[in-house]
């Protein structure tokens, strides 16, 4: 049959902030979760018709995520810990370097990324409506490391 393209459905994310193992996973708490990369293009034009150089800067990267406001309600139960709410988790680490682990289908764990990102802390409140929504963008330090070991970014594989 050969190879083929399975798309990403956007279901069974995994967003782990801390170890990759075992680190807080919001992905429930996510309506989007985008691994973005900038990049600047640099054009020079010299003095002669047709004199255009043309080159693009290094990238950087941030987490886009967007979700919804939580909070936890009850109590957990005997022997599990206790969930959290990714607006809390987001203030309580505020401004603090954390790992990340990100796969856009958790069937297939070795497409995914990860990397060092600072945590910042979100938006809380809104307007009546069905849910609070919040946006944020986290900025990730350096190129995120994809799980293949494939380059991301710079070159072909």
């Amino acid at each position: 049959m050969g190879q083929k393209i399975v798309l990403y459905s956007g279901r069974n994310v995994v967003v782990k902030f801390g170890d990759e193992a075992k680190g807080e996973d919001f992905a429930a708490q996510f309506s989007s979760v985008t691994l973005k990369m900038s990049v600047e293009t640099i054009t020079s034009k010299g003095m002669k018709t047709g004199a255009i150089y043309q080159d693009v800067d290094d990238p950087s990267f941030s987490l886009a995520l967007e979700g919804f406001q939580a909070r936890v309600s009850g109590l957990p139960e005997p022997g599990q810990d206790g969930l959290q709410a990714f607006i809390d988790y987001a203030w309580l680490w505020h401004g603090h370097k954390l790992p990340f682990t990100f796969l856009p289908d958790e069937s297939d764990p070795t497409k995914g990324f990860t990397g060092t990102l600072t945590m910042m802390g979100t938006d809380n409140g809104g307007g009546r409506g069905p849910h609070h929504p919040f946006s944020i963008d986290l900025p990730v330090d350096g190129t995120p490391t994809r799980l293949d070991g494939k380059l991301l970014g710079g070159g072909k594989d």
